[in-house]
Protein backbone atom coordinates (compact mmCIF):
# COMPACT_ATOMS: atom_id res chain seq x y z
CA UNK A 1 0.00 0.00 0.00
CA UNK A 2 0.90 3.57 -0.09
CA UNK A 3 2.00 3.66 3.58
CA UNK A 4 4.18 0.89 3.15
CA UNK A 5 1.79 -1.83 5.12
CA UNK A 6 0.84 -4.98 3.15
CA UNK A 7 -1.47 -7.35 4.48
CA UNK A 8 -3.82 -10.23 3.33
CA UNK A 9 -6.56 -11.63 5.37
CA UNK A 10 -7.98 -14.93 4.68
CA UNK A 11 -8.65 -18.07 6.84
CA UNK A 12 -6.21 -20.83 4.86
CA UNK A 13 -6.43 -24.43 5.39
CA UNK A 14 -3.46 -26.19 7.37
CA UNK A 15 -1.97 -27.41 4.08
CA UNK A 16 -2.03 -23.77 2.67
CA UNK A 17 -0.33 -21.62 5.46
CA UNK A 18 2.95 -23.53 4.79
CA UNK A 19 2.69 -22.26 1.33
CA UNK A 20 2.19 -18.65 2.21
CA UNK A 21 5.55 -18.90 4.84
CA UNK A 22 7.02 -20.34 2.00
CA UNK A 23 6.80 -17.24 -0.09
CA UNK A 24 7.56 -14.83 2.64
CA UNK A 25 4.04 -14.35 4.27
CA UNK A 26 3.59 -14.28 8.25
CA UNK A 27 0.97 -15.06 10.53
CA UNK A 28 0.54 -11.83 12.82
CA UNK A 29 -2.86 -13.13 13.99
CA UNK A 30 -5.35 -15.56 14.40
CA UNK A 31 -9.55 -15.98 13.96
CA UNK A 32 -11.71 -18.15 15.60
CA UNK A 33 -15.08 -19.68 14.61
CA UNK A 34 -17.61 -19.87 17.23
CA UNK A 35 -20.83 -21.13 17.83
CA UNK A 36 -23.71 -20.98 21.11
CA UNK A 37 -27.04 -23.09 20.73
CA UNK A 38 -29.78 -21.25 21.87
CA UNK A 39 -32.36 -24.21 20.67
CA UNK A 40 -31.65 -27.26 19.36
CA UNK A 41 -35.31 -28.50 18.05
CA UNK A 42 -33.42 -27.96 14.24
CA UNK A 43 -30.80 -30.35 15.26
CA UNK A 44 -33.10 -33.14 16.55
CA UNK A 45 -35.16 -32.73 13.53
CA UNK A 46 -32.25 -33.98 11.79
CA UNK A 47 -31.46 -36.38 14.23
CA UNK A 48 -34.84 -38.05 14.57
CA UNK A 49 -36.63 -40.37 12.28
CA UNK A 50 -39.66 -38.94 13.32
CA UNK A 51 -39.16 -34.96 12.99
CA UNK A 52 -42.47 -34.16 15.04
CA UNK A 53 -40.88 -35.32 18.02
CA UNK A 54 -38.44 -32.85 17.80
CA UNK A 55 -39.75 -29.95 19.25
CA UNK A 56 -41.16 -32.36 22.15
CA UNK A 57 -37.58 -33.61 22.67
CA UNK A 58 -35.72 -30.27 22.46
CA UNK A 59 -37.63 -29.17 25.62
CA UNK A 60 -36.07 -29.84 28.12
CA UNK A 61 -32.77 -29.69 26.67
CA UNK A 62 -33.12 -25.34 25.72
CA UNK A 63 -34.52 -25.52 29.03
CA UNK A 64 -31.55 -26.77 30.35
CA UNK A 65 -29.32 -24.64 28.23
CA UNK A 66 -31.42 -21.35 29.36
CA UNK A 67 -30.46 -22.30 33.38
CA UNK A 68 -27.02 -22.91 32.33
CA UNK A 69 -26.86 -20.13 30.71
CA UNK A 70 -28.17 -18.34 33.77
CA UNK A 71 -25.85 -19.81 36.46
CA UNK A 72 -22.90 -18.20 34.39
CA UNK A 73 -24.28 -15.25 34.43
CA UNK A 74 -24.78 -15.39 38.21
CA UNK A 75 -21.50 -16.65 38.70
CA UNK A 76 -19.80 -13.33 36.92
CA UNK A 77 -18.19 -10.61 39.14
CA UNK A 78 -19.64 -8.31 35.84
CA UNK A 79 -22.77 -6.77 36.33
CA UNK A 80 -23.71 -5.59 32.86
CA UNK A 81 -27.29 -5.15 30.95
CA UNK A 82 -27.60 -5.43 27.00
CA UNK A 83 -30.18 -3.81 24.95
CA UNK A 84 -30.25 -3.64 20.68
CA UNK A 85 -29.06 -0.51 19.81
CA UNK A 86 -31.73 0.82 17.21
CA UNK A 87 -29.25 2.70 14.81
CA UNK A 88 -24.80 3.52 15.64
CA UNK A 89 -24.96 7.12 17.58
CA UNK A 90 -22.10 8.30 20.18
CA UNK A 91 -21.88 5.78 22.26
CA UNK A 92 -19.70 3.43 19.67
CA UNK A 93 -17.72 5.99 19.00
CA UNK A 94 -16.87 6.62 22.94
CA UNK A 95 -16.39 2.88 23.00
CA UNK A 96 -13.99 3.01 19.76
CA UNK A 97 -11.45 5.83 20.70
CA UNK A 98 -10.78 4.31 24.57
CA UNK A 99 -10.45 0.62 23.49
CA UNK A 100 -9.33 0.56 20.43
CA UNK A 101 -5.65 0.86 21.24
CA UNK A 102 -6.02 -2.24 23.76
CA UNK A 103 -5.92 -4.27 20.49
CA UNK A 104 -2.53 -4.94 18.62
CA UNK A 105 -4.64 -5.19 15.50
CA UNK A 106 -8.34 -4.29 14.86
CA UNK A 107 -10.48 -3.03 12.03
CA UNK A 108 -12.37 0.17 12.47
CA UNK A 109 -15.66 0.26 14.95
CA UNK A 110 -16.79 3.73 14.71
CA UNK A 111 -20.38 4.59 14.25
CA UNK A 112 -19.44 6.11 11.00
CA UNK A 113 -18.02 2.89 9.98
CA UNK A 114 -21.28 0.70 11.84
CA UNK A 115 -23.66 2.82 9.70
CA UNK A 116 -21.71 2.13 6.29
CA UNK A 117 -21.31 -1.39 6.99
CA UNK A 118 -24.26 -2.82 8.64
CA UNK A 119 -27.26 0.24 8.94
CA UNK A 120 -26.84 0.28 4.76
CA UNK A 121 -26.42 -3.00 4.27
CA UNK A 122 -29.03 -3.76 2.02
CA UNK A 123 -29.19 -7.58 1.54
CA UNK A 124 -29.97 -8.68 5.08
CA UNK A 125 -31.07 -6.57 8.30
CA UNK A 126 -28.21 -6.32 11.01
CA UNK A 127 -29.04 -5.53 14.17
CA UNK A 128 -26.45 -4.42 17.31
CA UNK A 129 -26.85 -5.28 20.71
CA UNK A 130 -24.75 -2.87 23.02
CA UNK A 131 -23.23 -4.00 26.52
CA UNK A 132 -23.17 -1.78 29.43
CA UNK A 133 -22.50 -1.82 33.09
CA UNK A 134 -26.07 -1.82 34.82
CA UNK A 135 -26.32 1.55 36.32
CA UNK A 136 -24.17 3.35 33.38
CA UNK A 137 -25.41 4.32 29.49
CA UNK A 138 -21.65 3.97 29.00
CA UNK A 139 -21.22 1.32 26.32
CA UNK A 140 -18.33 -1.07 26.78
CA UNK A 141 -18.94 -3.63 24.18
CA UNK A 142 -21.19 -4.98 21.37
CA UNK A 143 -22.10 -7.61 18.83
CA UNK A 144 -23.99 -6.98 15.34
CA UNK A 145 -25.77 -10.11 14.13
CA UNK A 146 -28.47 -10.73 11.56
CA UNK A 147 -31.10 -13.32 12.36
CA UNK A 148 -31.46 -16.39 9.63
CA UNK A 149 -33.51 -19.01 9.57
CA UNK A 150 -34.10 -18.80 13.22
CA UNK A 151 -29.83 -18.83 13.75
CA UNK A 152 -28.36 -15.28 15.08
CA UNK A 153 -25.03 -14.97 12.76
CA UNK A 154 -22.65 -13.04 14.39
CA UNK A 155 -21.30 -10.00 12.32
CA UNK A 156 -18.95 -8.26 14.37
CA UNK A 157 -18.12 -7.75 17.51
CA UNK A 158 -16.20 -5.21 19.56
CA UNK A 159 -15.63 -4.40 23.36
CA UNK A 160 -13.01 -3.10 25.58
CA UNK A 161 -11.09 -5.44 27.74
CA UNK A 162 -13.25 -5.95 30.99
CA UNK A 163 -11.21 -6.59 34.48
CA UNK A 164 -12.68 -9.93 35.43
CA UNK A 165 -11.88 -8.98 38.84
CA UNK A 166 -13.93 -5.80 39.46
CA UNK A 167 -17.10 -6.07 40.52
Amino acid sequence: GADGLQMLYGHPNAKSVAVFRRIGYRVVGEASAWAKPLRCDHRLRDALRWKEAATVAAMPIDVALRALDRVRSAASPLRLRGEVIPRPDARPDALWKSARGQYGIVGEQSSHYLAWRYSRFTTAECRIFGVFPREEGRLVGFAVYTLNDRKAVLCDLFAEHLDVSAE
